[in-house]
């Protein structure tokens, strides 16, 4: 379903951006527990280290998208 979210959020970028904020929770969490669960030397398979990074890289694209969307997004909804 996630992918779902992406095709939203394509689709109109300024109004779904909610939905990348999300994605940010999630990709924090995800990563959060990843490390964690490697530093107890508790991680099911190292495949999911890789998701982990993954998911780094996408966490710092979200964030950039948010930094330059979010104003943008604010003054959109400002002037309706």
């Amino acid at each position: 379903m996630q992918g779902l979210g992406y095709w939203f959020v394509a689709r109109d970028m300024l109004r779904n951006v909610d939905i990348v904020i999300l994605g940010v929770i999630y990709k924090v969490l995800y990563i959060g527990m990843s490390v964690y669960y490697l530093a107890i030397n508790e991680l099911l398979h190292e495949v999911f280290a890789w998701f982990a990074i993954f998911d780094l890289i996408f966490l710092v694209l979200f964030i950039a998208f948010l930094t330059k969307a979010l104003p943008l997004a604010r003054r959109n909804h400002a002037g309706t």
